[in-house]
Order: structure tokens, then C-alpha cells, then sequence
């Protein structure tokens, strides 16, 4: 029985140093230019620093392998 491979990628987007935001546009172009190599985003965490606040994102993509 054969059954589905998968590959992933884990991108990280880092906050501008003194705020907790991410650069949402060079952000969507990223996650974009992933989807259009057949990425899926499959999930996106919160990276705290110590204080709670957010110093990244870590996005997480699967694509299919195909053989």
C-alpha cells in the first residue's frame, strides 16, 4: 500500500527590534512564493522572549512529494 510523502519547511520571521511586529508584506511574499511552489502552511507559532513579547514567528509549510 503506498501512501503520501511529505516534505516541510520552517520559516522565520523576526519582529522589528524594539517593537513585537512583524514586516506583514515581506512576510505574505514569502508564505505567496511558497504557495506557489506547492506549499501548504500547516502552522504558525509565537516566539516569546522572556518579558512575553513576540520576537518572531515560525511558520511551518508541508508539500507533497510526488514520485
Amino acid at each position: 500500500m503506498d501512501h503520501e510523502k511529505f516534505e516541510y519547511k520552517i520559516v522565520a520571521k523576526y519582529t522589528y527590534f524594539f517593537s513585537s511586529e512583524v514586516d506583514a508584506k515581506e512576510a505574505e511574499k514569502t508564505f505567496n512564493a511558497l504557495g506557489e511552489e506547492g506549499c501548504e502552511l500547516v502552522s504558525l507559532m509565537d516566539i516569546q522572549n522572556r518579558t512575553g513579547r513576540s520576537k518572531a514567528i515560525n511558520a511551518i509549510f508541508k508539500r507533497k512529494i510526488i514520485e
